[in-house]
């Protein structure tokens, strides 16, 4: 795929209407999205920083943005844009380190909140009190603007100077999926995603969820070389980058890695670039093992005629690169969730794997006595009494034979590393 017209041949499989007041509305669609994940949005310098990025944004696509929300003196109010405060108005109500800053804004109708629009730009800062979050900035564009002659330069240079801005610690850019405001047809983006393993759904979740790993991969994969630590660093994520042929861009604070010319919608029944499984292969170390739900915290499955993205059906997706078969596989009945049961082997050994040892067995591995050095504690888990699920806040990770197991981040309150530290990797599932 490598044009507009090649795109839009899969349209009917992506692009979801509905008829709302008589009127047919896109509820469903896809269009370039890019996602920063950034430290220090609790500072004034770092906030400022974001506001250079958004006011790219809106130099570049701003006549496409007709509301947003009103967020000043704590109301959380849609309006149209001409009658919303500015960014520097909410930056200057919000210069407590503790508080937050947010801006949503988005094209289409303030009232119609449940239209898929091709533009929106979204920001979230930590507050200085928070643990373990993360900053985040997001926007989307058209993807004819993308196949644009002129404005796909604009593009790329509005991510690069994003990534000069932020810093930021992951970051990256592809095909996502666009639903509206009011997400009640949330539900169609994993018919979506049943179709196509290039789409990426957008979670604002992935900030919380991050401090134990990135979500995955997309067209563009930004590391930062703090992030490449749990790997050993940027010399050995750059020895690997080499050695697989991975196009790739060197900044000063990260690498990116890029998996094809343009980015690929990726039909489920036709191959896969060798491409986006070998940045598959690199980052899967540094991914979330037990991501959660990216349908929402309480997510279920009701079954194969009504299924939703709940936590086994996100895991299924999160290791499509690993083995494409598992998400070819719809329609399917979900599983339980995982145990945490530490897996022995003939001789009654417990089967784990130290930091850079090469894993002998795929499968999913847990750091079983980890320690939360912000709160002083080990990290919480227990069985749910209402529904006899596991509660487990310690780190996870997928791994296949061949893979180097990774180091374990001991990080400060903002997200600072302390140490890389050695652990083991004890196997609770086999993959």
């Amino acid at each position: 795929m490598k044009t507009l017209n090649d795109m839009n041949e899969y349209k009917e499989d992506f692009h979801y209407y509905d008829i709302i007041d008589g009127k047919e509305v896109t509820v469903n669609d896809v269009h370039l999205t890019a996602c920063l994940f950034f430290r220090d949005g609790h500072l004034q310098e770092t906030r400022e920083h974001l506001r250079d990025c958004i006011s790219q944004y809106m130099a570049l696509f701003g006549e496409h943005i007709t509301w947003g929300f009103n967020s000043k003196n704590r109301r959380w109010t849609e309006k149209p844009f001409d009658k919303l405060p500015s960014f520097n108005e909410i930056l200057e109500e919000r210069k407590d380190p503790d508080d937050v800053i947010e801006w949503f804004v988005s094209a289409g109708n303030h009232k119609l909140m449940q239209e898929a629009v091709p533009y929106e730009l979204f920001c979230l800062t930590e507050r200085d009190w928070q643990l373990e979050n993360i900053s985040q900035l997001r926007f989307r564009v058209d993807r004819a603007d993308f196949f644009d002659l002129d404005k796909h330069g604009h593009i790329i240079n509005l991510f690069n100077y994003c990534v000069y801005k932020l810093n930021p610690y992951f970051a990256y850019m592809g095909w996502g999926t666009a639903i509206g405001y009011e997400k009640e047809y949330g539900l169609d983006f994993l018919n979506q995603c049943k179709k196509f393993f290039g789409i990426n759904p957008i979670r604002t979740w992935d900030a919380v969820a991050m401090h134990h790993g990135i979500r995955g991969i997309d067209w563009w994969t930004y590391i930062s070389d703090d992030l490449a630590e749990r790997i050993g660093g940027r010399g050995k994520l750059l020895e690997q980058v080499i050695t697989k042929s991975v196009e790739h861009k060197l900044y000063d604070n990260g690498v990116l890695l890029i998996a094809d010319e343009v980015p690929q919608l990726l039909p489920v029944d036709e191959p896969i670039p060798q491409s986006y499984l070998d940045v598959n292969d690199i980052c899967r170390p540094m991914r979330n093992g037990h991501y959660g739900s990216l349908g929402g915290m309480n997510e279920y499955d009701g079954g194969i005629g009504y299924q939703t993205f709940n936590a086994y059906f996100t895991d299924l997706w999160l290791r499509r690169f690993d083995n494409p078969n598992l998400w070819r596989a719809f329609p399917q009945k979900s599983k339980p969730d995982i145990t945490a049961e530490p897996i022995k082997s003939e001789t009654g050994d417990v089967i784990a794997v130290k930091t850079g040892e090469v894993c002998q067995q795929d499968g999913r591995y847990i750091y079983l006595d980890e320690y939360d050095y912000n709160r002083g504690q080990f990290r919480y888990h227990n069985i749910n009494e209402y529904d006899g699920q596991l509660i487990d806040y310690r780190q996870y990770v997928v791994l296949k034979k061949g893979d180097i197991a990774p180091y374990f981040i001991h990080m400060d309150a903002n997200w600072r590393t302390v140490e890389a530290m050695e652990i083991t990797w004890t196997l609770v599932e086999v993959l």
